[in-house]
């Protein structure tokens, strides 16, 4: 994912034509292809277990929440790189230290630990 991903971004370059939101959805739904075509190749397909019925309603919103900021983040992160023109190296940076960021967020405000491998 991070190899196409980085490929996105180098092809926004040449895409200058075409609005950016436009490579971003195309990229989105090309990797939901590809992830789901290699479930079905590989033959897994089990699903995670789901909650008791009181509460299903509260993990798809939540799991529909989740992918609607993150569909929304890697679009702002898309609209800097097309728009960063030379200043690009600051977006990379950005872009790079979000796992940094992720995981302090997840130790300060959600109470997790932090071990060798995270």
């Amino acid at each position: 994912a991070s190899v196409l991903a980085g490929l996105v971004y180098v092809a926004l370059r040449e895409l200058k034509g075409i609005a950016y939101y436009t490579v971003q959805t195309a990229f989105q739904t090309v990797c939901l292809i590809l992830g789901m075509s290699m479930r079905a190749i590989i033959g897994h397909n089990a699903w995670p277990q789901t909650p008791p019925e009181s509460t299903t309603h509260r993990w798809v919103l939540l799991i529909v929440g989740f992918s609607i900021s993150a569909y929304c983040a890697d679009l702002c992160i898309t609209t800097g790189y097309a728009r960063a023109g030379p200043a690009i190296s600051y977006v990379s940076v950005l872009k790079f230290l979000s796992p940094v960021l992720a995981t302090v967020w997840a130790v300060i405000f959600l109470d997790e630990s932090v071990g060798w491998n995270d």
